[in-house]
């Protein structure tokens, strides 16, 4: 086994591993639907929850009821009170089922497709059913705009869940997330009432200034909907008591988002900063990070260069000699003492600012003047892989994007992935009987995913597709493998699917990965990360392979 682990090692780290998500633009017009239908004779109240208007990987959602109307099934019972749509795999997050669904009030699921993405472009496709149970006396007529809303997800009063609604979007080559904390899509709740205002309800006032006081124009996304401030700088809407996060925007201004607790007929004030102030406040709280026993004026190690600042600002450097010291903070040491200025550019909105700082850098008493051979100048940011990256470089396992990147960051696409892995390992068949209906035959790894679908190894998404641009996930590249590694004989059918009880999102595992992965954490190829966690379903950068195989390397 670790004469074949060794040998995919080049494979699997040229193309990189487990990337975590990060934010982009998320569209107003993707969202939920929550249609309502009530059974009086039943007494029961089904809601169907639907994704609309996009491709959809998954998502999260949490919901209130009024206890006084309605009670769950059981609400001991996750799979007793969620029933998922056809393709669709509900998932707790490891939460207990007393922190997903209470009959005091609320209900809370994770979800995502088995195989492909939820295809909701055109027409609205339903990822759960949630069934209540009428309490006595109620009717129909009895709903409001209280029956059923959006909520922050809660357990003995600590907030678990960041976000109301959330939606994972897709498409075959770009991934976009909603906005951190708050989602601002379309929620739309379509139940018998749902118009009518609760009597709880609170008349809430929000405002929005700037430092001077001065009224500004914007949107409030609030409880599901986007509130219009317009030139007064106030805006009024309804919503019954509780916690509910709020974000502000304003051309020119920050992104603010903030928790509000609604207890009566309120006004909330929200003060924004300009631009240029998140940007000037962020510049002085900007610092270079030293090794230890490192100082600005005598470096030796690698720098830590932060790349966000406060406020959310980004920031960018620039080396005046990068050849001593890298955009990225990777020190190359000369035969003698050099002095580096360091520009970092710090950038939000519209707003930029610039801070210098100089350092002098050791020398190293040799009388080379060329920085050192096989060196990856774009590690600044990524100090815990660089052993890991710089061994596995030396013993010629991987190789960098360049003489001097390695693109610890980059992703890795279902195509690519799988067209290495068949170039590697030269299983032979035929391809006669056709590839998959999205991988041209003109592209460059036509003929080895076409021999990985008829050697068995790549099944492709169940409608004649493979998705050969989109991000190969820790689960998917750990099933081609696999199921290559079976096919050409150099590993024996397992089934050790003990192995993965101790990890707390085991139940993300889908099934048609819980033998392989199982396979690769009893050999020890994957252990998981800190938090005891094994991410199946997230993808993964080329730093944090290296290390993963940096491990097994070492054995």
């Amino acid at each position: 086994m670790k004469k074949i682990l060794r040998w995919l090692f080049p494979l699997i780290l040229l193309f990189g591993v487990f990337a975590g998500m990060t934010a982009a633009k998320a569209a107003e017009n993707v969202g939920y639907l929550m249609k309502g239908t009530v059974d009086e004779r039943a007494g029961t109240f089904d809601l169907e929850v639907y994704g609309r208007h996009a491709r959809l990987l998954g998502g999260r959602l949490a919901l209130g009821f009024d206890s006084e109307k309605l009670e769950l099934e059981e609400p001991s019972d996750f799979n007793a009170v969620f029933h998922a749509g056809n393709g669709i795999r509900l998932h707790t997050e490891g939460l207990a089922a007393d922190a997903l669904m209470s009959n005091d009030g609320f209900v809370g699921f994770c979800w995502n497709p088995s195989y492909t993405a939820l295809d909701a472009v055109n027409n609205d496709r339903m990822v759960a059913r949630i069934r209540f149970h009428l309490k006595p006396g109620v009717t129909a007529a009895s709903f409001d705009d209280d029956t059923v809303r959006l909520m922050r997800l809660k357990e003995n009063e600590n907030w678990r869940w960041e976000t109301t609604a959330w939606l994972r979007e897709s498409g075959l080559i770009d991934y976009m997330y909603a906005v951190p904390g708050v989602y601002p899509c379309a929620v739309t709740f379509d139940y018998p009432n749902c118009g009518v205002q609760s009597p709880k309800a609170r008349e809430i006032t929000f405002q929005l200034r700037n430092g001077a006081g001065k009224s500004l124009s914007g949107t409030i996304h609030f409880n599901g909907a986007a509130l219009t401030v317009d030139a007064s700088g106030d805006v009024q809407t309804t919503a019954p008591r509780g916690a509910y996060l709020c974000m502000a925007t304003v051309p020119g201004y920050e992104s603010k988002t903030l928790e509000v607790e609604i207890t009566d007929h309120q006004t909330v004030t929200i003060v924004l900063r300009t631009d240029e102030d998140v940007v000037n406040a962020a510049l002085g709280q900007v610092q270079i990070g030293y090794a230890e026993g490192d100082s600005a004026e005598a470096v030796r190690k690698d720098l830590i260069l932060p790349v966000t600042g406060e406020g959310g600002c980004s920031i960018q450097w620039k080396s005046s000699r990068p050849v001593v010291v890298s955009d990225y903070g990777n020190v190359y040491p000369l035969s003698s003492d050099a002095q580096v200025t360091l520009t970092a550019a710090v950038k939000y909105g519209t707003a930029q600012a610039e801070r210098t700082f100089t350092i002098t850098v050791l020398g190293t008493g040799s009388s080379s003047s060329e920085a050192p051979v096989g060196k990856f100048r774009d590690l600044g940011a990524y100090p815990w892989a660089r052993e890991a990256i710089e061994a596995l470089t030396k013993a010629g396992v991987i190789s960098g994007t360049s003489e001097t990147t390695f693109s610890p960051g980059a992703n890795v696409t279902r195509g690519d992935f799988m067209a290495l892995l068949m170039r590697m390992l030269e299983p032979e068949g035929s391809t006669e009987a056709g590839g998959f209906l999205d991988v041209p035959q003109d592209s460059y790894y036509y003929r080895e995913i076409a021999l990985a679908k008829a050697l068995g190894i790549a099944s492709g998404t169940g409608d004649g597709r493979f998705l050969p641009q989109s991000n190969v996930s820790r689960q998917d590249m750990v099933v081609l493998t696999y199921r290559a590694l079976l096919r050409t004989g150099a590993l024996d059918e397992q089934s050790p699917r003990a192995a993965l009880e101790s990890f707390k999102d085991a139940k993300q595992i889908s099934d048609y990965a819980q033998t392989a992965l199982a396979v690769m954490v009893q050999s020890g190829a994957i252990s998981g990360n800190t938090d005891g966690t094994l991410n199946p379903q997230g993808n993964a950068t080329r730093a944090e392979a290296a290390v993963f195989l940096y491990h097994i390397y070492k054995q």
